[in-house]
């Protein structure tokens, strides 16, 4: 697993040095699907995201020591870190297949039922929703949306690089998402549709400095709505955790 999560890291898709060597200090969270995270006894269900499955820890753990030792990521060196982000320690876990109304990531794909996949992308931090109120999945995923329409929230400026988001509804949401007549294509869409900010709530502030966006993005119009990924592809979703409501966007 370690091996395969070092294998996905170099990958130049996953931009390593983008990720790990910036003032940002992004996290490499490894998300594991298939039978081996039964065979491993890697935690997806309840506390998914936090201490008591070895497993989890000591794998999230070994490809950050290789990320360090190896690659030679000291804080302070090449690691330019402004904070990092206690994910760096280690982040790992499953997608809770058990309890998903949808098909597995690896099965999303295009992988036979029977494979294990592992999935690798760098975080800057968990952002936790709790949303107990709103009777519809519809209505649920509009409270989820609206949590990242925010200020200074850097992916904003930066979807031109192909930056990603990853949504992680628990069990509860994305039952109801799935009464609703959602499927994780069309959460995906309504995400890169409805998560937009316009222009003027972006513009000479925040990461405007460094801003990379593509050229159908018009800087001039101060009502341009400037979507969080460049695509809905770009939005990953998988279901993770136990029962009690809250969600979370990586």
């Amino acid at each position: 697993m370690v091996v395969a999560a070092v294998r996905a890291i170099l990958q130049p898709a996953f931009k390593v040095a983008g990720c790990q060597a910036t003032t940002g200090g992004a996290a490499p969270v490894i998300i594991v699907n298939g039978s081996l995270a039964t065979q491993l006894s890697i935690n997806g269900d309840t506390g998914c995201f936090g201490p008591g499955y070895r497993a989890n820890a000591a794998i999230g753990r070994a490809l950050r020591l290789v990320i360090r030792n190896l690659a030679g990521l000291i804080p302070g060196e090449m690691d330019k870190a402004t904070l990092a982000t206690p994910g760096r320690y280690s982040f790992c876990f499953a997608e809770n297949e058990a309890r998903s109304p949808w098909e597995p990531r690896h099965v999303e794909l295009g992988f036979a039922a029977s494979a294990s996949i592992v999935t690798l992308t760098a975080v800057r931090a968990v952002y936790p929703i709790m949303e107990t109120t709103v009777a519809t999945g519809r209505e649920i995923l509009q409270t989820l949306v609206e949590s990242i329409k925010t200020v200074g929230f850097a992916n904003y400026y930066q979807i031109g690089t192909g930056a990603q988001l990853t949504l992680v509804l628990c069990p509860e949401h994305a039952a109801e998402m799935a009464a609703a007549g959602l499927t994780k294509a069309d959460v995906r869409a309504y995400i890169f549709q409805e998560a937009r900010m316009p222009m003027r709530r972006l513009k000479g502030i925040a990461h405007y400095g460094n801003r990379n966006w593509p050229a159908w993005i018009d800087e001039d119009d101060p009502e341009t709505l400037v979507p969080v990924v460049r695509c809905a592809d770009d939005v990953v979703v998988v279901v993770a955790g136990g029962d009690g409501r809250h969600s979370a966007w990586l």
